[in-house]
């Protein structure tokens, strides 16, 4: 996410590398006893571990460099040894309770030495108060220092904080009702990421469509939805790409719904497209956001049809798409469910196959005027959840399915006191949807 395109193998053969080198000095200073030495080599292997996501072994030497430095023969080692153990424990996560303190002690160690230093460990103190949803303490480290640390995006030590720091900034902001503010702190952000940065890029894109969606600007929010799907793509990424498609097609449906569902058609076809056959549990995930997306579009139609915001004509042509599409992609998250893997997300699964039945099976029954053939969709899911060991799931699809079921019977009765079939042709268009598919909901 923080190298640019096509650094990645260079960038990881120089590491390792280094990382080979500054032990064989630690060792060579620390023979002739020269701790001191030792202290600033073991330091910079710390740093260089980190850089390369490896943060334990960070820790690791940030804790021997402060103790080779004991009592501090070096003291211009003190502050940039703190930052180190305060950046390399927050990067392990679930330790707040060492990272806050580990953080104020490096920022005053290192306040007028190192201006920079301080900047990140005082941001290193407002992702501490971000995770504890304290947003408007984390507001107050963030930005005085985002502002003045933004502009060193090509400092590889400042520019994964810088990242994250924009982000959950952000989000405080959007938490405090302050979209608007979250917005431009991301804009100013962005404007200092250079392209080649697409992952970086496409998140950072992703925020600012929440955040100007959260301030009501529906077309800025869909263009930058498009825009870090763009740039997800560019980066080969599945999210926030499948995401971003995902949400831009939320918002295109109450205006423009051909263009909501290309949008969800794309999303599928890119993750399908997705080459991740060197990792199995990644390609799973990626068959599955591939399923779900199929599902999605038709809400989308049933919502306009029962608002009665689509011709009769557009109803009629973009609903059988909608259908296939999500009787596809529900058929294929039951076969995920039905073939188990190490590290599914099951229970995730399970949750967008119920939500993918919900509009397909009222899609069904009243549209389609089939209750009996919604009854046996639901019958069969409620089965299958009891199979998979998902009983909660299961008792909601047994009541949607006695509810189908008792539409259609009440169905065949009438059509016996009508002297007909009981089914009859089924009226078409928008206000028929509208009037029938307001007569009854489906629990879930």
């Amino acid at each position: 996410m923080f190298a640019r395109e096509g650094d990645n193998d260079e960038a990881a053969a120089y590491t390792d590398g280094m990382l080979d080198r500054l032990g064989g000095i630690v060792e060579l200073y620390t023979g002739v006893f020269q701790p001191w030495f030792a202290a600033e080599a073991e330091l910079r292997r710390g740093q260089a571990y980190l850089a390369a996501g490896q943060p334990a072994d960070a820790e690791r030497c940030a804790r021997r460099a402060a103790d080779l430095n004991s009592p501090p023969a070096a003291q211009g080692l003190l502050g940039p040894t703190a930052l180190l153990l305060a950046e390399s424990v927050n990067a392990q996560g679930g330790r707040d309770d060492e990272v806050a303190p580990a953080a104020a002690h490096a920022a005053r160690l290192l306040a007028g030495a190192d201006p920079v230093g301080a900047a990140r460990a005082r941001l290193l103190m407002g992702e501490v108060h971000h995770r504890a949803q304290r947003h408007a303490e984390a507001e107050a480290f963030y930005r005085p220092t985002l502002a003045g640390i933004a502009d060193r995006w090509e400092d590889e030590a400042c520019r994964q904080l810088i990242h994250l720091s924009a982000l959950h900034y952000s989000i405080s902001l959007c938490k405090l009702d302050r979209a608007r503010d979250a917005a431009r702190v991301l804009r100013s952000v962005l404007a200092v990421v250079p392209d080649d940065y697409a992952t970086a890029r496409a998140w950072l894109l992703h925020q600012l469509a929440e955040s100007v969606e959260q301030d009501g600007n529906v077309d800025a929010a869909i263009e930058a939805y498009r825009a870090s799907a763009k740039a997800g793509r560019r980066a080969g990424e599945q999210q926030p790409t499948a995401a971003a498609l995902e949400s831009a097609a939320r918002l295109l449906a109450p205006s423009d719904l051909r263009a909501a569902l290309r949008c969800l058609e794309d999303a599928a076809e890119y993750l399908r497209d997705t080459d991740l056959d060197d990792a199995p549990d990644g390609a799973r995930y990626r068959d599955f956001l591939a399923a779900e997306a199929r599902t999605l579009g038709i809400k989308h139609v049933v919502a306009r049809i029962e608002e009665e915001t689509i011709s009769e004509q557009d109803a009629e042509d973009l609903l059988p798409i909608a259908q296939d599409a999500a009787e596809a992609g529900a058929r294929e998250l039951w076969a995920l469910l039905d073939d188990p893997r190490d590290g599914d997300a099951r229970a995730e699964f399970v949750t967008a196959l119920e939500s993918a039945l919900k509009p397909l099976t009222l899609t069904v029954a009243v549209l389609a005027g089939d209750p009996g053939a919604a009854a046996q969709w639901q019958a069969a899911f409620a089965a299958s959840c009891e199979r998979w060991g998902f009983p909660e799931f299961a008792r909601t699809a047994h009541e949607n399915a006695a509810y189908f079921a008792s539409h259609a019977e009440d169905a065949a009765d009438d059509g016996d006191a009508n002297g007909d079939d009981g089914v009859g042709e089924p009226e078409t268009g928008a206000g028929r949807a509208a009037r029938t598919a307001s007569k009854g909901s489906v629990s879930g």
